[in-house]
């Protein structure tokens, strides 16, 4: 027997089928529907800082996530978000970079008298070496700037080289090496690169101790002018251009504007770009003109510019380089120099000068 929809019959037939299917149909795409926007409530449900789940976290996998994301915490004390910003209306609107340029306002900003610096290991190997050019880093610290305690913040129990034992045997100074957990998500997120633990361990440091961090390739050059920058100012950072470099910043302890910037890591943390949370962020804070929050900070243009990162190889050039002028220098070329060791101090370039300048003080 044949089917034929000539049928009236048949033709009732097929407009029955036709009908349930599409009923079907339409119950399903309901049902996914209700469960999308089911996810998307999870997804968007605040959790306190340090517990941001990731957006692309399954729902049934986001407590799971907010548990973990507590390894993220560092140290022993961690900001709390009690911390109070300037409110004034009158800044809005008006945030320009040169408004941050320290003045004295009668008010005295006290930043303790200490010294950060991170040294991190992803691999292992035992107690990490201090080399020639970070030693020379810290001699720079010790010689012009004299503060009370130098903390180096790492994953292992000690550091290790002939460096680390001159740095190790001064006596007018306290040396302190502070063992950190190991920084494997920020936000709930993983970490790709060890510079971003570095940059957050950095930001922990110094919210929890204040005083001074910077890279093992910042010299400081003017320890004066330096101190009353701090003095005048809530923090005191390095502009590169249009962002803040990281390199080097200096902050009161329990800072509001690095409490911000901890913030930005919490809810907003971007592995996949590179300056996000660690340079373009910070800026963000500062130049918001539809904020009424404040920040007393001091942008210092003369640690990462002239010459700035695309132009480091002019430190490797004589005359090159007008470091003299400077608060302290970044000079960014560490991956770029053949003599790693006491070598360097008998070349003929900018970056020798800055070495021998800091080694004959």
């Amino acid at each position: 027997m044949k089917f034929s929809l000539k049928s009236p019959l048949n033709l009732l037939l097929v407009a029955v089928c036709l009908s349930v299917a599409c009923a079907v149909v339409l119950i399903y795409h309901s049902h996914i529907i209700l469960r999308c926007n089911d996810c998307q409530a999870v997804q968007k449900k605040t959790f306190p800082a340090g517990n941001h789940v990731d957006n692309d976290t399954p729902p049934e996998q986001a407590v799971a996530v907010k548990a973990d994301a507590s390894n993220s915490l560092i140290l022993n004390r961690d900001y709390d978000g009690s911390h109070k910003h300037e409110i004034n209306p009158g800044c809005r609107g008006k945030k320009r970079l040169k408004d941050y340029r320290a003045v004295d306002t009668g008010r005295v900003y006290h930043h303790p008298s200490i010294v950060h610096y991170i040294k991190l290991s992803r691999y292992g190997g035992g107690a990490p070496h201090i080399n020639f050019r970070e030693y020379t880093s810290v001699l720079s610290v010790h010689k012009f700037l004299r503060p009370e305690k130098i903390m180096f913040h790492t994953y292992s129990n000690s550091l290790a080289g002939k460096y680390w034992d001159l740095i190790n045997s001064w006596t007018d100074v306290s040396i302190e090496v502070n063992k950190i957990p190991k920084v494997e998500k920020i936000g709930g997120k993983f970490v790709p690169y060890i510079q971003h633990e570095a940059d957050y361990v950095k930001l922990k440091s110094v919210y929890n101790y204040g005083g001074i961090v910077l890279d093992f390739d910042v010299i400081i050059v003017n320890g004066t002018r330096l101190k009353r920058q701090q003095s005048l100012s809530e923090c005191v950072l390095s502009e590169e251009g249009d962002y803040i470099n990281c390199g080097f910043y200096s902050c009161i302890k329990k800072s509001p504007y690095i409490a911000k910037w901890l913030e930005s890591y919490d809810t907003d943390y971007r592995p996949d770009l590179w300056l996000h949370n660690g340079s373009f962020r910070p800026m963000d804070f500062l130049l918001d003109k539809k904020s009424d929050v404040c920040y007393n900070v001091h942008l210092d243009d003369t640690i990462c510019i002239n010459p700035n990162w695309g132009k480091q190889r002019e430190w490797l050039q004589k005359g090159a380089v007008n470091w003299r002028t400077k608060t302290a220098a970044h000079y960014f070329v560490k991956d770029s120099i053949a003599n790693d060791g006491e070598g360097l101090l008998k070349e003929n370039h900018s970056l020798a000068d800055l070495l021998r300048y800091v080694h004959n003080a």
